[in-house]
């Protein structure tokens, strides 16, 4: 890549780094687990 990034590079990459998750994996965690404990009927 070159240049500046744009505002919302974080959309379209799970990982920042080799460690760091971007908000985007949090995003997606909370709502598989939003899912699981909706089908279980935890409200």
């Amino acid at each position: 890549m070159t240049g500046k990034p744009s505002a919302n590079w974080w959309q379209t990459y799970l990982f920042s780094d080799g460690f760091h998750p971007t908000p985007q994996v949090h995003q997606k965690a909370g709502e598989q687990a939003l899912a699981v404990m909706t089908q279980r009927g935890w409200n």
